[in-house]
């Protein structure tokens, strides 16, 4: 963990400043993004700023993440070391204080994008899919997932 960024309990973090994170170090091929990949977890946010990053899977064959945008809905990236693919949501309207399970889907072999965001009922608030437009995933395995970072101030988090 980033030194403002504090566990809470068993599975939290709490990211309480906009450059905060926690840090995952990935074995080698836990998660290869060529193949089926999804990442989900609960967020509360303290404060929205502009292209925060939720969470942010990556190694040296590029990156897949989720940022939040300062109108309240989230951006799935996908970069592939050269392009950058990109699926947002529409009516998410996030807001601070709130938690929110954001999860995100990806599978080349289907060009299948996927990015949810649900409430604590579990009730979709807003989910955005591309089921067409062909993309390129990062050519090898992860190796950190980070939680939080660049402009996110994120209260809590489970993952």
């Amino acid at each position: 963990l980033k030194t403002d960024a504090i566990k809470v309990g068993t599975n939290g973090l709490h990211v309480p400043i906009a450059v905060s994170y926690a840090e995952i170090a990935l074995a080698n091929g836990t998660i290869f993004p060529r193949d089926d990949v999804s990442v989900g977890g609960w967020i509360r946010y303290q404060a929205f700023n502009t292209s925060g990053i939720v969470w942010n899977a990556y190694g040296p064959g590029g990156r897949i993440y989720v940022s939040q945008l300062d109108s309240g809905e989230l951006r799935l990236n996908i970069y592939d070391g050269t392009t950058y693919y990109s699926l947002d949501t529409d009516d998410a309207d996030l807001t601070t204080g709130a938690w929110y399970y954001i999860v995100a889907k990806v599978k080349q072999s289907a060009s299948d994008r996927f990015l949810g965001v649900y409430d604590v009922d579990g009730e979709a608030l807003d989910t955005a899919q591309d089921l067409s437009t062909a993309f390129n995933a990062p050519t090898q395995a992860f190796t950190s997932l980070r939680i939080g970072g660049t402009n996110t101030k994120i209260g809590r988090a489970q993952v």
